[in-house]
């Protein structure tokens, strides 16, 4: 259940992010812009997304976890640059939450039909961007890793929820690539000419500014104490899966970072998962200086990008917001 505190977290903020969507509509989409239902739509999937989250970590602690996720979900700059300005990933980011959801809740309760709920819901995040795909590929080079992991994430039941996944990705990929979605073609062009522009140097600087940046180098920095405490401590199924997807598809696209382009990186959705697993920590409560320090920092950033937008909505900040992201 969602309590009344995360309810006002979540309302509060999607009125904001509508309004900055109808203030300036081409904020990130360069000089075409947005029409007003794209931004509402955006909004929509952002609320679903909020739901999810808060959902998600109330069911692995407690309604003061929902809040927590609430509360980083309404001041990561990732979330106000894919909610408020019609991003095409927007839909994406609410299938994978409701995605993550539905995996919690089949580690929980064990049921088939919540491993082929989060199977088709993943494959049906490929409509808004092949990032979706990121969670089950993630999960499969998680579960390699550990023999507890592999024993929550192989079997008959999983396998056909991959199986979902995969064909529901494999209709929709192809129908993006002929409707000349943006962010597609441009992924396909940056993976396939494995361009030698940028030094290994400047990609990783790259790399590592755009995932700090994209929820605050605070919180970022209390992400990696979790995990490495999970991974040292052990924690209950659900957050030791997160946990392991996190670390894989950071890795990962760190590694496809490095030999393609930053941009052509995906590892910022891992805030999804990371907003649970930070939400659910008793490592936030006991650094809750830093917590407070964290938000306060992301909200300020947040904010420095939505205003930066609406002062120059340049075509040269079209990459970081539309194709990074």
């Amino acid at each position: 259940m969602i309590d009344r505190g995360s309810w006002i977290i979540l309302g509060v903020t999607s009125a904001l992010r509508l309004a900055v969507g109808l203030w300036d509509s081409p904020l990130t989409l360069g000089a075409g812009g947005a029409s007003y239902g794209a931004c509402a739509v955006a909004v929509l999937c952002g609320l679903a997304t909020g739901i999810a989250l808060v959902l998600t970590a109330s069911s692995i602690d407690d309604a003061a976890a929902g809040r927590r996720a609430a509360s980083m979900w309404a001041v990561l700059p990732l979330f106000w640059i894919v909610f408020a300005t019609g991003s095409p990933l927007a839909p994406s980011y609410a299938c994978v939450a409701w995605a993550i959801f539905a995996l919690v809740r089949a580690l929980q309760s064990g049921d088939a039909i919540w491993w082929m709920v989060c199977g088709a819901l993943a494959g049906l995040g490929t409509l808004g961007d092949w990032s979706a795909l990121l969670l089950p590929v993630g999960l499969a080079l998680a579960a390699a890793g550990s023999r507890a992991i592999r024993a929550a994430l192989v079997g008959r039941v999983q396998g056909s929820a991959l199986a979902a996944c995969v064909a529901i990705a494999m209709l929709l990929l192809p129908w993006r690539a002929r409707s000349g979605a943006p962010s597609f073609a441009a992924d396909a062009s940056l993976v396939a000419c494995l361009r030698a522009g940028p030094s290994m140097l400047e990609r990783s600087v790259d790399f590592l500014a755009i995932e700090a940046l994209a929820a605050g180098p605070v919180l970022a920095l209390l992400l990696v104490m979790a995990a490495v405490r999970v991974l040292r401590n052990g924690a209950t199924p659900a957050r030791a899966v997160l946990t392991r997807w996190v670390v894989v598809v950071i890795v990962v696209g760190g590694v496809l970072a490095l030999a393609t382009s930053a941009m052509a990186s995906r590892t910022p959705i891992v805030w999804l998962a990371g907003t649970v697993l930070l939400g659910t920590s008793a490592l936030v409560v006991e650094r809750r200086y830093w917590w407070r320090a964290g938000v306060a920092v992301a909200l300020v950033l947040a904010f420095a990008t939505v205003a930066g937008s609406l002062g120059t909505c340049a075509p040269s900040a079209v990459p970081l917001t539309r194709t990074t992201l």
